[in-house]
């Protein structure tokens, strides 16, 4: 059996800083293992990848080494044990948590009023930052409390601590149904993103959950409600609601500066998700000014640093297009690749597959065909996946159009056959899809001198689709359009995307 690289793993989530505090840590909760625990740490650190056989061969002389999976094991907990007590994050939530334990501790020693000092401590500070399973446990270990103790008055307390009970229980079911909602809004996002067949993302914007009068109180619930109609307004195309319930959910953080420091991961997720949905609105301003406050806001983890970085590169590379600085883009190619080789083994493939979209379509409005087809074979790399069905359609009928770019007849007959066979059995052979087959076939089959005019009908036909409705946000629509506009008008493709970038932003001011 394959040896496990977990360890590996989380020692390369690791930052410089958390590694040194690790020693210190193991120093004083080792144990009689310190020395064996930090060899076999640092000595996985430096791998690449994992290597168990030569960290076998590299000890043998050692003791651990006769038992090296238990000592790994054990050092595997070690670190867990060292990075949850030492996380930036969740700093409230582990005060409560201490102070429910100590409170547990002091119940089981019979000293219930020194319990019950902490528990309503705990409870005070659960309550104000909503945390619902810690109030739950309180509320468990205070019925105990309160039954031991004698109290005077039983019948109002405990009445009153019924009414807790419910009203805790009302609050906690009320987020859980957002919480499902939002998993089913994210759901349909990472695996189809904008449909087409709009039955289900219908059934969404139609749940009552969603209704303006059914504004939740609670702070992150109500946060949850701006989160979800955001998701569900970006998935049906409704750009300009989106920003509006993401405004809503900012100016929502704004009147509670408290839960900021409470849920620092949180509230800068949500200025990240922000900064994207402004840029692909276009508010430049509002970007401009969302950057500088998330730059302001310290890591607070590895995978903190991560999507900082993953957005950092996104964003970067979106405004590129979007001012069509095509060539400050195509900088971003190392960085990128870089980045995406960095956290290879705990990046999300619709992750690459975007970044690797967007460089292939950079490149193609640069003309730069070759490296166009070795980022969409990356995206290609990622087919079995279930995330990112659109990006994957279009894949499948741009790499046959930038072969007929290149002169690649055979190749592009072979690859508009197998497309069709694909959508025609999985049923997704749209107007756009049928079009884009049918006009590739008929521009790979003819003569240089016959085809301006197929590069004209093609080009009314796909604004046909572009005027309706669901095919408005479709991936892969407007680059089309791009380059048949380009052939039409004998120009460049990049000079065609910047003279409609200035009529649009034109219209914009006026």
């Amino acid at each position: 059996m394959k040896p496990s690289d977990d360890l590996f793993q989380l020692i390369k989530s690791m930052t410089s800083s958390e590694k040194r505090a690790f020693k210190l840590f193991a120093r004083r909760h080792g144990g009689k293992d310190t020395s064996n625990y930090i060899t076999i740490f640092d000595a996985v650190g430096r791998q690449d990848v994992y290597d168990e056989a030569h960290i076998r061969r590299l000890f043998r002389d050692k003791t651990f080494s006769r038992h090296f999976a238990s000592t790994k094991y054990q050092l595997y907990h070690l670190v867990l044990r060292c990075l949850r007590e030492s996380a930036g994050e969740g700093v409230v939530e582990r005060e409560v948590r201490d102070l429910i334990e100590k409170a547990r501790v002091l119940i089981r020693r019979g000293l219930f009023s020194q319990s019950g000092k902490l528990l309503d401590k705990a409870r005070h500070e659960a309550e104000q930052y909503e945390m619902h399973p810690a109030l739950l446990d309180i509320l468990d270990l205070e019925r105990q409390v309160f039954f031991e103790s004698h109290r005077r008055e039983i019948d109002r307390e405990v009445d009153q601590m019924l009414e807790r009970e419910r009203r805790l229980q009302r609050q906690w079911s009320e987020r859980l149904d957002y919480l499902s909602l939002y998993s089913r809004v994210l759901a349909v996002e990472k695996t189809e993103h904008l449909r087409r067949d709009r039955r289900e993302t219908q059934e969404l914007a139609d749940d009552a959950l969603l209704r303006p009068d059914r504004l939740p109180d609670a702070f992150l619930t109500r946060r949850l409600f701006y989160r979800v109609n955001c998701a569900q307004a970006m998935i049906s195309g409704r750009i300009a609601e989106a920003c509006s319930q993401v405004d809503e959910l900012l100016q929502h953080w704004e009147t509670h500066p408290s839960m900021q420091s409470a849920y620092p991961l949180e509230f800068k997720r949500d200025l990240q998700n922000s900064l994207k949905l402004n840029i692909k609105a276009g508010r430049i301003e509002a970007v401009e000014d969302l950057l500088a406050r998330i730059q302001e806001r310290p890591s607070l983890s590895i995978r903190d640093a991560r999507n900082t970085e993953q957005n950092y590169l996104q964003i970067k590379l979106n405004l590129s297009m979007q001012r069509g600085e095509f060539e400050r883009g195509a900088q971003l190619a190392t960085p990128i690749d870089d980045f995406l080789h960095r956290y290879r083994k705990s990046i999300s493939p619709d992750v690459s597959m975007s970044l690797n979209y967007n460089m292939a379509v950079l490149y193609f409005f640069l003309g730069d065909l070759n490296n166009t087809l070795a980022r969409l074979d990356k995206v290609e790399a990622h087919s079995d996946s279930v995330y990112r069905r659109d990006i994957q359609d279009f894949n499948r009928l741009f790499s046959p159009l930038v072969h007929f770019e290149l002169g690649n007849a055979d190749v592009v007959d072979s690859q508009l056959r197998s497309a069709y066979r694909y959508f025609h059995k999985h049923t997704r052979l749209f107007a756009f899809e049928r079009t884009v087959i049918h006009f590739l076939r008929k521009l790979n089959a003819a003569d240089e001198n016959s085809r301006m005019e197929i590069y004209r009908r093609f080009l009314e036909e796909m604004q046909e689709v572009a005027g309706q409705a669901q095919s408005r946000e479709l991936i892969g629509l407007h680059e089309t359009l791009y380059w048949l506009e380009s052939r039409v008008e004998g120009l460049p493709i990049a000079e065609i995307f910047r003279r409609r970038a200035q009529r649009e932003l034109k219209q914009q001011r006026d």
